[in-house]
């Protein structure tokens, strides 16, 4: 791999702790496409992107399988489009059970296409000059801005001020935090952007509809100079632990946003252009949805360990919409020779990056063996017991 020559030891090394602890192996130099079926469709989502249109793109796969890879090797790729960026990876339940979860994760997970994709709300409160490139922006696209989303329009407005309390309002306001009862700090810094024309009602983020907030990101971003928005949203199958109620409250709002991408180009509503989104969900929670079908593959290696309370098609337009899709990468590997491949280039990052010498790489082959013999695996585990025999050799 001698595209990771310049690469830097401390990222290496988060690489291979991620693979090591049985998450994503974030590094598109190890990332190896599922199928040529996956990478073709890869394509035409980035050729998408490259060419200033509009996109959605479902990952499914079983848990396990990559599609948090993938999803790690796309943000990879879209960095180098320029692209405003936001990644939401589901991990609190009880989070995602409230109200406006989306809207209020989204921008809190707002990154802007630099050398470490930093998120944006830092940025915003740390660095002046680039309080001031969205000051301008604010100031010279207003009148558009503010017709995507006034309450978004004042927000941001305040994030960009000098004033660092004015910021800490908005920045609180974003992350959907509205002030408690007794905080008179935080409700003075509320009627503070009620004074710049923030609406009575809407107390934070969590307020607004998600279409609201994606169109005024997008639009944001390319008056700021970035060429679209891209949404990428990780682990859906954790609103299988949500009660009915708040499970179909949440699929709504997933609905919305991906239903945005289904509408007519150029309809009345807005132009999607410069606007992507890609979400991942287990091949198990669309099984017990009934999305997909069974197989004998998925009888053996797909089921939940624990029965869901709330299913994707309690929310039946998601459903539909999720039948319908046409833009689909299934992360499972059938293919033994693409395990090897990826253990043989997590085996090369981890004596590049300790400087151990490179061993006969046959043991790769062992472990893989030995994970067939034993019955059905996912990649995970093979990428974790590859890890395992390079600790515990080296």
């Amino acid at each position: 791999m001698s595209d990771c020559d310049g690469c830097q030891r401390a990222f290496a090394e988060n690489v291979l702790y991620q693979a090591s602890s049985g998450k994503e192996v974030g590094c598109e130099h190890i990332y190896i496409f599922p199928t040529k079926e996956a990478e073709r469709v890869h394509k035409q989502f980035m050729g998408r992107i490259s060419g200033g249109q509009y996109g959605i793109l479902l990952v499914d796969g079983l848990v396990g399988a990559g599609k948090s890879s993938y999803l790690t090797y796309l943000r990879s790729q879209i960095k180098q489009h320029n692209m405003l960026l936001s990644q939401t990876i589901i991990s609190d339940v009880k989070e995602l059970g409230n109200p406006g979860y989306l809207p209020k994760s989204i921008v809190e997970g707002l990154r802007i296409p630099n050398r470490s994709w930093d998120l944006l709300l830092g940025t915003a409160n740390n660095d002046a000059a680039f309080r001031k490139e969205l000051a301008f922006a604010l100031e010279k696209y207003e009148n558009e801005l503010d017709f995507e989303s006034r309450p978004l329009a004042v927000a941001f407005g305040a994030l960009s001020s000098e004033d660092q309390k004015l910021r800490e309002g908005a920045t609180n306001w974003l992350r959907g935090m509205p002030p408690a009862t007794g905080a008179e700090d935080e409700k003075e810094l509320l009627s503070r952007l009620k004074e710049l024309g923030m609406p009575t009602k809407t107390k934070s983020i969590m307020s607004l509809p998600v279409k609201e907030v994606l169109y005024f990101l997008r639009t944001l971003g390319k008056r700021m100079g970035y060429n679209g928005f891209v949404v990428l949203v990780d682990e859906i199958e954790k609103a299988a632990g949500l009660t009915k109620s708040q499970g179909r409250q949440f699929l709504n709002s997933l609905r919305d946003l991906i239903n945005i991408l289904m509408e007519a180009p150029d309809s009345t509503i807005a132009s999607q252009k410069g606007l992507f989104v890609a979400f991942a969900i287990s091949t198990e929670y669309l099984l017990y949805s009934g999305i997909i079908e069974s197989t004998v593959q998925y009888e053996e290696k797909g089921r939940m360990t624990v029965k869901p309370k709330t299913l994707l098609s309690d929310s039946p337009r998601l459903a539909t919409i999720l039948n319908s899709m046409t833009q689909r990468i299934n992360a499972d590997i059938q293919n033994r020779a693409i395990h090897l491949q990826i253990g043989l280039r997590i085996a090369e990052c981890y004596h590049r990056t300790y400087g151990t010498p490179l061993r006969d790489t046959t043991y790769v082959e062992g472990v893989l063996r030995n994970l067939e013999e034993a019955g059905p695996f996912r990649t995970r585990e093979f990428v974790t017991a590859v890890m395992r025999e390079l600790s515990e050799v080296s």
